[in-house]
């Protein structure tokens, strides 16, 4: 939680400048591909206990923009990405996230926010998923 507090007093605002840089960077030399909102991906057990752990010590330890990775196989892979994190009067301390699932029929974006419970476990509470979907050439 250490990290966590002298990222928001230190570096917020110069982690910001730099995602959006990075974003516009990004988005110039990306390939067309749209988003619609979608079902969320169809994971197994083995592939839900990665994701999950890989989020919780991404939401306890990474600052904001570390990708913490996690995979079941070849086809089935995630990466979660803390973007911010918040002091709230309701939850107390959460983080903004953005996570990508690609399984072997799909890539998913998944946006959303974790909170901190009092037993240190961070639980998601709000989370919105889209599916990439390629557009035709022209």
């Amino acid at each position: 939680m250490h990290k966590l507090i002298v990222e928001m007093r230190h570096g917020s605002n110069l982690m910001r400048v730099a995602a959006l840089a990075l974003a516009a960077s990004v988005q110039a030399c990306t390939p067309t591909v749209s988003e619609k909102p979608g079902a969320f991906p169809a994971l197994d057990a083995v592939a839900q206990a990665r994701r999950y752990e890989a989020m919780q010590k991404a939401f306890e330890n990474s600052l904001s923009g570390d990708v913490a990775f996690w995979y079941e196989n070849s086809r089935v892979r995630g990466r979660v990405v803390p973007i911010a994190t918040i002091r709230t009067s309701l939850y107390g301390w959460c983080r903004e996230y953005e996570e990508r699932i690609t399984t072997d029929r799909t890539n998913h974006r998944l946006v959303g926010i974790a909170c901190r419970t009092e037993a240190g476990q961070w639980l998601i509470v709000d989370i919105r998923s889209y599916v990439e979907v390629p557009q035709k050439s022209t």
